[in-house]
């Protein structure tokens, strides 16, 4: 009975602890996903006169810039966007209206209705136009549909007012349930805010009329678009006729100093400079539809699309990517500009931040798989790309080109530049060599059968090929020579070399090091891990990322004395498995993950280290290593406190087996090991870590 009772109390104390140290946020995550804001296109996109301009996608955002950059404005999904007198902004969501009456004030509900049009009219009445008919209000809290002239059996998708103050109201009749007849569009006109209403004749092919589509010049032409394409009256909606616009059906269309911007419905953008007579094509890229469109008080063109937003200064004759916050596309490589900025290449093209990668651009290759980006002292920033080779841009990943003739360059490889500009470029088993930005090559290595996974040059201008499954081969005459360099790494795969101080550094079942006087590769830390990839900041400080032995549990490392010791500085991102990692001139540490989400720390390395809180900054317990062990095991911990620490271990009925450690500790990371000769037998037993008011315990198993 006492034994079953020291057992329960154990248990039940043992439960506790474990939901203490769990409820407790020790682990401050290091990480903030950037490439992945949000999902969707963009809806809609609006100005007000003070300069700010908005744009709907899953949620709402506003640009003070011209869509150079953006921030949320409200966390809803908002459908459209109409500003109002006085610079009243009003939105249509799922919920209905909403009304905001100056910049980031609160928002009111107005109605249930989730207007897909709004007008206002001379006397200060409110019309929207939705599925449900045509409502006005003169407060926006109380609204009457408008029934006349069978106005109740008509969803309004357009409505608008000339500069004679006279309302249209366009649409399309509901037909009944069970009716097999085909939608007939609905035009109507009020010439005294909106009391009365008179039918305008309209052809039966206009079959309806889309959203916002209607408008009137300034010589009286009334133009309707609908699915069936653009129609135009010149009597005063007596007589119709089609215009030369295609017979794409139209989805949105705008009028701007007499011109028409219009929107097909397979999502192609025209412009007529002839009242419609005849169109050019503005806007027409395989894959990506325009959904809406939006013209400043500047003239300039901005549309929405299904891959972000587009900025034409120029009367829509090229177009910019802008506010791209769209970018679900999984990355798959990462550089970065000579700001620090990162441009990553993704499964369609490269992309490009110029604020550390809060809001992306698009930069080219769009279409194409891009698998590698590298820098050239030169200028140059090259992406190889998977169907198609090496190329190269001169104006930081704006433009690109082709990189050199030939075949060498059009099938995809592995790159890496010294200080000089020299680039080698390895395919399959074979590297070449360009003196020249990659206009000529020269073939300076090649291993028959086994294919060449890495190229690193260090400061001093050695170059070191990596060779599944071989080893390491340096030259130190620019790929004139090669000779093996993998003295002392047992295993022969390598994931990466690194350059810091006077020394190398390889990724393998640990982490190595050599001299380049002497190449004698000897391991200094991270044992019994798997090292995945190197990386070093401005400071010659090293990082690693690994996966714990036995696990899939991943970590970063931090060495600051050249691999002699290591911390960890955090956990990773938890739901990916990181593919690179790398840091910007800024240090900023920046990781690529399985999966393609982008990761960036919260924080620089350098402004951590400047607070003198930049690795202790959580409590870890690792688990023990090996587990099962037979006859030891190591156990490591990190404390972000000096204090006095215990580290003892259990059995499962909660007696005490060892005590490994009882004393007054520094912060710091440290490791004891444990020895199970003593006459242990086989089974479960616990550890349990205290410092200060952190308890922490953990499972090890003893199997001989």
């Amino acid at each position: 009975m006492i034994t079953q009772k020291k057992m329960f109390i154990f248990f039940f104390l043992l439960i506790i602890t474990f939901a203490k140290s769990s409820a407790q946020d020790f682990f401050k995550p290091i990480w903030t996903p950037l490439n992945r804001l949000y999902k969707g296109a963009v809806r809609d996109v609006a100005f007000d006169s003070a300069g700010h301009m908005f744009i709907c996608a899953d949620k709402m955002y506003v640009s003070e810039d011209s869509g150079k950059t953006g921030d949320i404005y409200l966390d809803k999904l908002v459908k459209r966007i109409f500003i109002g007198p006085y610079n009243y902004i009003y939105i249509s969501t799922s919920e209905g209206l909403f009304l905001q009456k100056s910049f980031n004030s609160d928002w009111v509900k107005l109605t249930e209705i989730s207007p897909r049009s709004m007008a206002f009219s001379n006397d200060s009445k409110i019309f929207i136009g939705s599925g449900d008919g045509l409502h006005y209000s003169s407060d926006g809290e109380n609204w009457t549909q408008i029934k006349s002239m069978g106005l109740d059996s008509v969803g309004v998708n357009a409505v608008y007012v000339d500069a004679a103050g006279r309302i249209y109201a366009g649409g399309f009749l509901r037909p009944s349930p069970e009716s097999s007849l085909p939608y007939s569009a609905r035009l109507y006109r009020s010439e005294d805010y909106g009391d009365t209403w008179q039918k305008l004749s309209i052809p039966d092919s206009v079959r309806t009329i889309s959203t916002s589509n209607i408008f009137i010049t300034d010589d009286n032409k009334i133009f309707v678009g609908s699915i069936t394409g653009i129609y135009k009256s010149e009597d005063d909606g007596k007589t119709w006729n089609t215009t030369g616009f295609p017979s794409e059906g139209c989805w949105r269309m705008i009028l701007n100093n007499n011109k028409i911007f219009a929107i097909s419905l397979w999502g192609k953008l025209w412009r007529s400079i002839d009242y419609g007579y005849n169109w050019d094509i503005l806007y027409d890229t395989s894959g990506i539809d325009v959904s809406c469109i939006g013209i400043n008080d500047s003239g300039e063109i901005y549309i929405g699309t299904s891959n972000g937003l587009l900025l034409s200064a120029d009367d829509g004759q090229t177009w910019e990517q802008i506010l791209n916050v769209n970018i679900t596309i999984p990355a798959l490589c990462i550089t970065f500009d000579w700001n620090g900025n990162p441009i990553i290449g993704t499964e369609n093209g490269v992309y490009r931040s110029t604020d550390n990668g809060d809001s992306w651009f698009i930069s080219g290759l769009q279409g194409r798989t891009v698998i590698s980006l590298s820098r050239s002292p030169k200028g140059y920033v090259f992406s190889v790309t998977s169907d198609s080779g090496l190329y190269r841009s001169n104006d930081t990943a704006k433009s690109w080109s082709k990189a050199g003739l030939g075949t060498i360059v059009s099938s995809p490889g592995i790159i890496s530049i010294d200080s000089s500009g020299n680039i080698f470029y390895a395919i399959w088993n074979t590297i070449y060599k360009s003196t020249d930005d990659g206009e000529s090559w020269d073939k300076v290595f090649n291993y028959s059968f086994l294919s060449v996974s890495g190229i690193s040059i260090s400061k001093i201008q050695n170059i070191y090929a990596v060779i599944d499954s071989v080893g390491i081969f340096r030259s130190t005459d620019g790929g004139v020579n090669w000779s093996e360099a993998s003295n002392g790494i047992p295993e022969k795969f390598v994931c990466n070399i690194v350059n810091s101080g006077d020394y190398l550094f390889a990724a393998n079942w640990g982490v190595y090091r050599t001299t380049e006087d002497e190449i004698n590769w000897h391991l200094v830390g991270l044992r019994d891990v798997t090292v995945e990839n190197l990386s070093v900041d401005s400071k010659g400080n090293i990082y690693a990322y690994v996966t714990i032995s036995g696990s899939y549990i991943k970590k970063i490392y931090l060495s600051t004395d050249y691999g002699e010791s290591w911390s960890i500085i955090d956990s990773t991102y938890s739901d990916d498995k990181v593919i690179f990692l790398g840091i910007n001139d800024n240090d900023y540490i920046f990781a690529v993950t399985k999966n393609g989400m982008i990761l960036r720390s919260f924080n620089s390395i350098t402004s951590v280290f400047d607070n003198k809180n930049f690795v202790l900054s959580t409590f870890i317990l690792q688990q023990n290593y090996p587990n099962p062990f037979n006859p030891s095991t190591k156990i490591s911990w990190q404390s972000p406190v000096s204090s006095w620490q215990t580290l003892k271990v259990y059995d499962v009925l909660g007696n005490e087996v060892a005590t490994l450690v009882d004393e007054f500790k520094s912060a710091g990371s440290y490791e004891v090991e444990f020895s199970a000769k003593g006459g242990l037998a086989s089974g479960f037993y616990f550890y349990q870590l205290k410092a200060g008011s952190f308890v922490q315990n953990k499972k090890l198993i003893l199997m001989k």
